[in-house]
């Protein structure tokens, strides 16, 4: 069949206008799937702007409430011990019955077995014979003492001759917790009379009756050397959770938790444990363990850290360390994203190349990202360590 020219005109004109339209038909097809896709990476970038801008005001708001507890902790353990012994509640009770002109009869200590990890006591009981003023003057000092004395079985009975004689327990209470918050200052007994308190411990031998150890690695005949491995790295402990001094903070006000020791541990006595419960849903949830009432310095340049979580589940909770280096530049070093484990498990991190060292390890980090992290959680923390570069 031939076309005429007409024919010819009209299915020219016809291919032009296909060739157009599919033209601008897949141009536009393509601009609007990436048009569509990058409306989906800017609300992803969105997202990720909202938690990043949650974790800076976290950090600031953490900072502060950390601040504010220091604050109230060291306002309350201004009249508690962090270090007494007998000579030191020995000399300030004789000061202050000699200020009082009060007689003392006898003075002795009773043992005591309070010491559970957080309190000790030591307890003085005093007999004393002496007029009502004298009495009255020693028991005001004793009210007024910086820090706080327990005075308790007390006892009066009046002589013939118009004296009162007495007795009363008074007791000294020394909690180990308040020990980063406190200072051995203005102390009745100075460090170098008290050998307690310089740590030395008198019962030592001489030093030039110490034997150094002779004992030596015996290869046994026909027992093959063990080879070392050359990339292998010591780790070095930086913190062991023993203490128990270290306490809870969530980013938001709603949040619950507590942090403790528990005797599930994976070395010594004992391991820290961290529970909390988020309560509700939010783009970004954070419970911490805070070092801040004892400090883990990291003073010289490590290669890694890692540390032993106990899992009771698992869960998509992020875990890490908050660091502070002496530049006054915060790190947020994530050690394992998700938990996919249960029972003890080792995670590890490289040190950021940038720190500058001595740096503070601050705190551990718990996150929940997202709408639908898992809001209730419990942990166990042990052996914070570091490894070193081979020198």
């Amino acid at each position: 069949m031939k076309l005429n020219k007409r024919e010819k005109k009209m299915l020219t004109v016809l291919g032009i206008i296909i060739v157009l339209f599919s033209y601008y038909y897949f141009s536009f097809r393509i601009l609007e799937i990436n048009l569509r896709s990058a409306k989906e990476n800017l609300l992803e970038l969105e997202d990720q702007k909202q938690i990043l801008l949650a974790k800076m005001s976290t950090n600031k708001r953490l900072d502060e409430d950390i601040l504010n507890l220091n604050e109230e902790i060291i306002a309350e353990s201004a009249q508690y011990y962090d270090k007494i012994d007998q000579e030191e509640a020995m000399m300030i009770l004789v000061n202050y019955a000699k200020k009082a002109s009060l007689d003392l009869l006898r003075f002795e200590f009773i043992p005591e077995n309070a010491d559970d990890g957080f309190r000790q006591k030591v307890v003085a009981s005093v007999s004393f014979n002496s007029n009502y003023k004298a009495i009255k003057i020693f028991m005001k000092s004793i009210e007024h003492h910086s820090k706080f004395i327990k005075i308790s079985n007390v006892s009066f009975s009046g002589n013939e001759d118009g004296t009162i004689k007495g007795d009363l327990n008074l007791e000294f209470n020394k909690l180990n917790q308040i020990t980063p918050f406190a200072s051995y200052k203005n102390t009745e007994v100075t460090l170098q009379d008290n050998y307690k308190a310089s740590g030395i411990d008198p019962f030592l031998p001489f030093d030039g009756f110490i034997i150094p150890n002779q004992e030596q690695d015996i290869l046994i005949e026909g027992e093959e050397p063990q080879e070392i491995d050359p990339d292998y790295k010591p780790k070095t402990l930086l913190y062991g959770f023993e203490e128990g001094n270290t306490f809870f903070v969530g980013n938001d006000d709603k949040i619950f938790g507590a942090v403790g020791r528990s005797e599930t541990r994976k070395e010594n006595t004992y391991s820290a444990y961290l529970e909390f419960d988020f309560v509700n849903a939010r783009r970004f949830n954070e419970a911490n363990v805070v070092f801040d009432a004892a400090p883990v310095i990291l003073q010289k340049q490590a290669e890694t850290i890692s540390m032993w979580v106990y899992a009771y589940e698992p869960s998509d909770h992020n875990i890490g360390l908050q660091i502070l280096d002496s530049a006054g530049r915060d790190y947020r070093l994530e050690l394992t994203k998700g938990v996919e484990w249960t029972q003890w498990e080792e995670i590890e991190a490289n040190m950021p190349i940038e720190i500058t060292y001595p740096c503070i390890i601050q705190r551990i980090y718990v996150e929940g990202v997202g709408y639908e992290h898992k809001l209730k959680g419990r942990y166990l923390f042990d052996q914070l360590q570091v490894t070193y570069p081979i020198q």
